[in-house]
């Protein structure tokens, strides 16, 4: 799919927005924006509606992340979202665990 031309005569670059979680969902259509900035902003509101859409399916070490492409498929700049979760968790949730198997009160 070929950049349309703008009355200018200048031609809108296509921008791919591919998504990769624990499946990939390559974008065919692209979207015809101004610059690669452009396509930043895209990108980001993209991400946190999909993120948003799907937050009680994502889990404590699953990473996600979006492939920004121009029509030659060149790679622009990459998302990256990831839940890293924290050592002081682990201790936390030992800790109520065993209370919870000595302490049947609780």
């Amino acid at each position: 799919m070929r950049s349309r031309r703008l009355s200018i005569g200048a031609v809108m670059p296509r921008y791919f927005f591919h998504v990769f979680d624990s499946d990939a969902c390559h974008d065919h259509e692209g979207k015809e924006l101004p610059n690669w900035q452009a396509a930043q902003v895209v990108a980001i509101l993209h991400m946190g509606t999909i993120l948003q859409n799907n937050a009680a399916e994502i889990s404590v070490g699953d990473d996600w992340h979006m492939d920004v492409m121009n029509e030659t498929g060149i790679l622009l700049f990459r998302l990256d979202f990831s839940i890293v979760r924290s050592a002081i968790l682990d201790q936390i949730s030992n800790k109520y665990i065993y209370l919870d198997s000595n302490n049947k009160d609780l």
